[in-house]
């Protein structure tokens, strides 16, 4: 079955394009995966997965975040889907694991490796893997193991993984900050 030959799946869907953010959105994704699942719609239930995902970022719902990108990538493992479909939700998934205590700098550093190498594989660049190093070192309030990727993100050209540049600009005053630049945060903060 495909979106638009189940009725109650038709449904969710419709129901999530208006539905605000908050704790019925989260039970609308559930239902709308739970029925992808009955009628065997792997599809439905990626892209369901997906919205799933950018709302659980916005939401700082980790938990259910998780588990939704870890079936993204075991399918796209699989062959069944691009990985370049999730790898920037994937992105954002790790970019929040340093905020919460009950994941080791071990597991999160197993994490920015696998991004890695699924960017790569992906033909992205270095970029955006350096930089997401850069940030969760920040993070965790690591300026020193930050630094040595600082150039790699710098250095690299951008590309499709690379995040927009008003981020980045954000993103390097953050970094001067923290490099006591204080100056050069001031030049990468002007318009």
């Amino acid at each position: 079955a495909r979106m638009g030959q189940s009725r109650k799946l038709d449904e969710i869907v419709s129901r999530l394009e208006t539905e605000p953010l908050g704790p019925e959105r989260l039970a609308l994704f559930d239902r709308g995966i739970a029925e992808a699942a009955v009628l065997g719609d792997e599809g439905a239930g990626f892209e369901l997965r997906e919205g799933l995902l950018y709302t659980c970022m916005l939401m700082g719902r980790l938990d259910k975040g998780i588990p939704a990108i870890e079936w993204c990538l075991g399918r796209c493992d699989a062959g069944a889907f691009d990985v370049k479909r999730v790898l920037f939700q994937y992105k954002w998934v790790l970019e929040e694991l340093p905020r919460h205590s009950e994941f080791s700098r071990e597991t999160i550093e197993q994490g920015l490796d696998d991004f890695e190498a699924r960017s790569r594989s992906a033909g992205w660049g270095p970029r955006g893997a350096a930089l997401l190093r850069v940030l969760t070192n920040l993070t965790m309030s690591d300026g020193d193991a930050a630094r040595p990727h600082v150039g790699g993100w710098q250095g690299a050209a951008r590309d499709e993984g690379s995040d927009c540049e008003a981020c980045e600009a954000g993103h390097l005053v953050r970094w001067r900050l923290v490099d006591e630049d204080y100056e050069g945060a001031m030049e990468a903060a002007a318009p």
